[in-house]
């Protein structure tokens, strides 16, 4: 059984987003990020968030007798 001198540290690889399967004909897929499967097309673009609104709910009169 080897013996562990010293450990070394690697430094993980940059993470370039998430990993997809992508379907490219029946019973073939390949890996790949999404990201680069989006700008090739092979899925569909992101969905737009919408942005979020400030509260309507109308505040209490000053003027209006309790």
């Amino acid at each position: 059984m080897p013996v562990v001198q010293s450990r070394v540290t690697i430094p993980n690889a940059p993470r370039k987003g998430k990993l997809v399967r992508v379907l490219l004909k029946p019973g073939v897929y390949i890996q790949m990020y999404e990201a680069e499967a989006r700008a090739r097309g092979l899925l569909p673009p992101a969905e737009k968030k919408r942005p979020l609104v400030a509260n309507k709910k109308r505040g209490v009169a000053d003027n209006k007798a309790a």
